[in-house]
């Protein structure tokens, strides 16, 4: 008899355990800028019972940048951290680049329960091997992987 409302107790335990685990999904997108399909946009989104609540991985690929000296393609743009989702819809932000060299700004929505998504980058860039460079505002468009 102990050991059946152990087992007992201890499948219950197991069941309501399930649902706090299984609540965290998260949902990789692909898409790229509209206008220029050869930069390719990635980011996942990240659900919590079924809500979106932040944005990981924001990667801007082969970046054509207006520079000072003329145009420049850059390998890639990345947001590092995760950018909150408001409303389980609306997310912004304004990132500094590491080592304070430029910035870059996000702006957009979560459609479709996360499996779309849609927003604007905005970026600058100043260093050593160039004067300045701007992505002016451009707008992005993922879907679910």
């Amino acid at each position: 008899m102990k050991r059946a409302t152990i087992i007992a107790i201890l499948a219950g335990l197991a069941i309501l355990a399930v649902p706090a685990s299984a609540s965290a999904a998260t949902v990789k997108h692909t898409g790229n800028l509209i206008g220029n399909p050869a930069t390719p946009v990635k980011l996942t989104v990240v659900k919590k019972q079924g809500k979106a609540t932040r944005i990981r991985g924001f990667t801007l690929r082969n970046v054509i940048m207006n520079c000072t000296d003329g145009q420049v393609r850059f390998s890639f743009l990345k947001a590092f951290g995760a950018i909150r989702v408001r409303g389980g819809t609306r997310f912004g932000v304004r990132l500094p680049e590491r080592g304070g060299t430029g910035s870059m700004r996000l702006r957009g929505k979560v459609r479709k329960q996360g499996r779309k998504t849609r927003g604007t980058v905005k970026a600058t860039l100043t260093g050593t091997e160039f004067d300045t460079c701007r992505l002016a505002k451009s707008r992005f468009r993922t879907r679910k992987a």
